[in-house]
């Protein structure tokens, strides 16, 4: 075989593997909230967002609201999301997916995370909350 060849071989090998890699698919997130899901009105949390990849480009979604979207990069295996200021409306449904520089798509999506938000306002012992 001459050595033309043998690089020619090599080369469609390379790129098969690199092609098949990038078509995979990535394992699914896991989405949790710190402090908690369950926060007062008026207060913060953090949603984390952890995929088993570095160099990852994360993505945060809401259940139900088509604009939400908050996206970044991240060197490390996760992602934080601050949610500062918490309102009624901020209440609901969160998931989140990820990609990779090899990943040509995005991961499926994180189980839903349900975000609650209650008003201690009313009174000892009232808990009103929007879901």
């Amino acid at each position: 075989m001459s050595s033309e060849s043998l690089w020619l071989l090599c080369l469609g090998l390379c790129l098969g593997r690199a092609d098949r890699g990038s078509n995979e698919t990535l394992p699914r997130p896991s989405l949790c909230a710190r402090p908690s899901s369950l926060v007062e009105l008026g207060s913060s949390v953090t949603l984390l967002c952890r995929a088993g990849f570095q160099n990852a480009t994360f993505v945060l979604r809401k259940l139900l609201d088509p604009g939400f979207k908050r996206e970044q990069s991240s060197a490390e295996t996760k992602a934080e999301f601050p949610l500062a200021g918490l309102r009624p409306e901020d209440a609901g449904g969160y998931s989140c997916a990820y990609k990779t520089a090899a990943a040509r798509q995005w991961s499926e999506p994180s189980r839903h995370l349900r975000l609650v938000v209650t008003d201690e306002s009313d009174g000892p012992g009232a808990r009103a909350t929007k879901t």
